[in-house]
C-alpha cells in the first residue's frame, strides 16, 4: 500500500513544505483540509494557514538515488526530462524532451529527480543532462 504525503509550495513565501517530515524539532507537520482549495497545516499545536498555495502529492515511489517522486517534480532518465503530473487516474512523466509520456513507474528506477517545477523552473529550459 502506497503512503499518503503531500508537500505545499506556499506561492507568497517561496518554499516547499512537506507532511510528516521533521523540520528539526523533531515535530512533524500534519495536514488539514478545509475544502478542496483552502486547507492548513498544524505544528506543535499551532496552525499555519495556507490558503490556497499549490498542493503536492507523494507518488509512492523513489528515483534511482531513493528520492521520494512527487508531483511537480522535474524527472530526468536519459534522454527523457518532464515533469511529474497526475492524469488520467496515474501518474505520469509530462515530457519536455524525449519520448511520448510515459507512466512514471516505469521509469522511475531509471532516472531521477533533478528539481521541481517551483524552485527550479529553468531546469525545463536546458536540453542538456545538469
Amino acid at each position: 500500500m502506497r503512503e499518503i504525503k503531500f508537500r505545499a509550495w506556499n506561492i507568497k513565501k517561496k518554499y516547499m513544505v512537506y507532511t510528516g517530515v521533521p523540520d528539526g524539532s523533531g515535530l512533524s507537520y500534519k495536514l488539514f483540509f478545509k475544502n478542496i482549495k483552502h486547507w492548513s497545516m498544524e505544528k506543535d499545536g499551532n496552525s499555519y494557514a495556507l490558503g490556497t498555495d499549490i498542493l503536492m502529492q507523494y507518488t509512492g515511489l523513489k528515483d534511482k538515488n531513493n528520492k521520494e517522486i512527487y508531483e511537480g517534480d522535474i524527472f530526468e532518465a536519459g534522454r527523457l526530462k518532464g515533469v511529474v503530473k497526475f492524469d488520467d487516474g496515474m501518474f505520469l512523466i509530462e515530457v519536455t524532451k524525449g519520448l511520448n509520456s510515459p507512466a512514471l513507474w516505469g521509469e522511475c528506477r531509471f532516472g531521477e529527480v533533478i528539481g521541481n517545477i517551483y524552485e527550479n523552473p529553468e531546469l525545463l529550459k536546458q536540453n542538456t543532462k545538469r
